[in-house]
């Protein structure tokens, strides 16, 4: 994983990859995905407010990785809290960040009923995914059900970082579970960077992943 290129970001402050708000596709899916009370981890989760949503609008934990320390900081101190921190664990109420790179996380040791997966996919180098979907089909095998937010568009026109993780991509690497796709919308109006860099189409594709007999939206927490 390029590393040091988003510690580079996050230091330059160019992280147009950061929502300010609750991300639509967690607003519009996670409570039906996920259920309430739930353990949810968070891939990759920057400072995202999404954190909030779970512990707040689900009632459940939210378990988020991040190896960058500063967007951990960042996001306590935009929530106001004060984490307590152990080792690379920081943690307030319900919400727990590991400052850790995703490969160094044991996923499906933490026992989630769910994985939001909102930019961890789509951040991965193609070629070392499968260490990162390996873990998150662990994690599926063992129940968990998995909320992907992921990007298609054209990659003759750009490379990644973020990259292209079209559908069919998706169902291959999570073949054997049940991949039903939610929505898919253009938005290429709302990503400039995208249309100046000579894109002409760029979808943001909705998908839940779960083994073909589990119930949505039944999270039972387990202690780690």
């Amino acid at each position: 994983m390029q590393h040091e290129f988003w510690k580079d970001k996050w230091a330059a402050g160019t992280t147009g990859f950061h929502l300010p708000q609750v991300h639509p596709d967690l607003l519009a899916f996670g409570a039906q995905t996920f259920g309430v009370g739930g353990r949810i981890i968070v891939p990759l989760c920057g400072k995202t407010r999404d954190l909030l949503w779970i512990e707040e609008t689900l009632e459940g934990e939210a378990l988020g990785v991040e190896f960058v320390e500063q967007a951990a900081r960042g996001f306590f101190a935009e929530a106001g809290r004060a984490p307590e921190v152990t080792g690379t664990r920081w943690r307030s109420g319900r919400i727990s960040i590991r400052c850790d790179s995703i490969y160094d996380v044991d996923l499906p040791a933490l026992r989630p009923t769910g994985i939001w997966d909102r930019a961890a996919l789509i951040a991965l180098d193609p070629a070392e995914r499968h260490r990162y979907t390996d873990a998150v089909r662990a994690c599926l095998d063992a129940g968990a059900v998995l909320l992907l937010s992921t990007l298609e568009y054209d990659p003759s026109v750009m490379g990644g970082p973020p990259f292209t993780v079209d559908e069919d991509t998706v169902r291959q690497i999570y073949h054997g579970f049940d991949v039903e796709l939610l929505r898919r919308s253009d938005i290429l109006t709302e990503e400039p960077e995208f249309a100046d860099r000579g894109h002409t189409w760029l979808n943001v594709v909705t998908l839940r992943v779960r083994q073909p007999d589990r119930p949505i939206g039944g999270a039972e927490t387990t202690e780690p």
